[in-house]
């Protein structure tokens, strides 16, 4: 796999509103890493390099040795809350 630094490689980061960029970029076969702040703003980061789907979470999960890293699965609302309340004003 390639770094960032690499010939041919890059990333761009938008602010989104919804889906739609989403969308579009899964349409075009390109990889897509979606984030959306406490404060509720959204950002879709563009890569020309492929990421498997949910690639962030299987690594996290890894590293809390969890299974359950697919939220298609395991929607897990909960832990998720837990998650976002012991992250806020980390970043």
């Amino acid at each position: 796999m390639g770094r960032l630094g690499s010939i041919g490689m890059f990333y761009r980061v938008d602010r989104v509103e919804g889906f739609d960029r989403a969308r579009e970029l899964l349409t075009n076969g390109d990889s897509y890493l979606y984030m959306q702040t406490p404060q509720g703003m959204q950002l879709m980061s563009q890569q020309n390099f492929h990421r498997p789907s949910q690639y962030f979470r299987k690594m996290v999960a890894s590293h809390v040795d969890s299974r359950k890293w697919n939220w298609k699965k395991y929607p897990c609302r909960e832990t998720l809350e837990k998650t976002v309340e012991r992250l806020k004003g980390k970043f």
